[in-house]
């Protein structure tokens, strides 16, 4: 089983320039992890924050499973819950070290399932361009393209 690509935030690596990256594992239930193999969720909106020296990602859309039992309803309403980030220790304390040091945010990037099976994210250590910064950015990428398609 080969690493599979589920969702993709590309607006937050054009908003916010990268610091450092990070895997972490996701604490999921069984219905989500069954809707996340089914691409049945959005991170174009989440955000991750530590509370009680853990990290949870907030506002990560994980639509309901069409299968799951009536008890589970309730659960399953909640599709923007909270849920617990998975790193070490040592991972947690330098992250939140450097967010409070230096007021960087801790952003998604991508959403993949790995080669044993378990969904993991790529987070990110990021500054938060401005807007002209992001407009510059945009014309440099233009500039390249038509460099390399002979426009000029």
């Amino acid at each position: 089983m080969v690493s599979r690509l589920i969702s993709q935030a590309k607006k937050n690596l054009r908003d916010y320039k990268i610091i450092d990256r990070w895997m972490a594992g996701l604490e999921l239930t069984g219905n989500e992890i069954k809707s996340i193999r089914n691409n049945r969720v959005a991170i174009d909106e989440a955000y991750a924050l530590p509370q009680q020296k853990e990290l949870y990602v907030f506002n990560m859309n994980i639509a309901a499973y069409q299968y799951s039992h009536a008890r589970n309803l309730a659960q399953a309403r909640d599709t923007r819950r909270k849920r617990k980030l998975l790193l070490t220790r040592r991972e947690i304390n330098k992250i939140i070290g450097v967010m409070k040091a230096k007021n960087y945010v801790l952003v998604p990037l991508q959403l993949f399932i790995n080669n044993k099976g378990w969904a993991k994210l790529e987070i990110a250590l990021a500054q938060r361009l401005r807007k002209y910064q992001i407009k510059e950015k945009i014309k440099e990428k233009e500039m390249k393209r038509k460099l390399r398609e002979g426009d000029f």
